[in-house]
């Protein structure tokens, strides 16, 4: 049974955002935050959606997505094989992200408190329950309360260190570990480069996506070029997430690499 919301996204019975594809058969699953999930957008234009419709239906298509989601959800979902029962036939897994998901993946976004918590130990990210209670949340949080925050700090303070990459980075080719070892597919991530996010940190776009490559992950440079694509918005005004177009645009390297992965 479907049931849809007052804002246009339609859940399905697995209580994930509906995508109209094969029901069942070889397994695409994309997991990911808001902008994949398509907040703001109809289920006829999400990413998800967008791929199930370029490769006419031959997949089965998941839609596993959540707003406020980082790295660490996709990490901890493969950890404790939350959707198992879902991925009876995988053959790829997709993750859109930016530099920027550096702060969720270290607990510095102070709505992730209820969200799993990660450190580097000897070079790998081991589970230390939720961001709930650490330091950085409840610090970010107070600091933000004041209004000399913006003005004072967070020029000098905000963002994330390389630090925060290093663990971000780590997450992800986690990830892709388990995701070979568990379930025998490769991991693409779709990144989405912030040049001038990347250098607070500093770090290049460049540096980032080589390191996550060099993690055994499939990289796709996920940036649109406005000039191809006169008169068309790629990000909802005043809003900031991918429109419709953006994300056909999107699903279309991501068929293309998978075709390239499945020759």
């Amino acid at each position: 049974m479907l049931a849809s919301s007052t804002e246009g996204h339609t859940i399905d019975a697995d209580r994930n955002r509906q995508v109209i594809s094969v029901p069942t058969g070889p397994t695409v699953a994309f997991f990911g935050d808001s902008m994949t999930f398509g907040q703001g957008l109809p289920d006829a234009d999400t990413l998800p959606q967008a791929f199930a419709d370029a490769t006419g239906y031959r997949w089965r298509v998941l839609n596993l997505a959540f707003p406020g989601y980082g790295p660490q959800q996709f990490l901890r979902a493969l950890e404790t094989d939350m959707f198992r029962d879902l991925l009876t036939e995988p053959r790829l897994f997709v993750f859109l992200t930016a530099p920027w998901h550096a702060e969720r993946s270290s607990c510095l976004s102070d709505f992730v408190a209820d969200g799993p918590r990660y450190v580097m130990v000897d070079g790998m990210p081991r589970y230390e329950g939720t961001c709930r209670g650490h330091w950085p949340v409840r610090l970010r949080r107070l600091w933000t309360r004041a209004a000399m925050y913006s003005v004072f700090f967070e020029p000098a303070f905000g963002g994330a260190r390389p630090v925060d990459i290093d663990l971000f980075v780590g997450i992800l080719v986690r990830a892709g570990q388990l995701a070979r070892e568990r379930y025998g597919v490769p991991t693409l991530i779709l990144y989405w480069p912030d040049e001038a996010y990347a250098r607070r940190a500093g770090l290049t776009d460049a540096q980032i996506m080589g390191r996550l490559r060099e993690g055994g992950l499939v990289i796709i440079d996920a940036r649109l070029d406005p000039k191809d694509f006169p008169g068309q918005e790629l990000q909802i005004p005043g809003d900031g997430h991918p429109t419709g177009i953006a994300n056909r645009a999107r699903a279309l390297l991501v068929r293309d690499a998978l075709a390239g992965l499945t020759r």
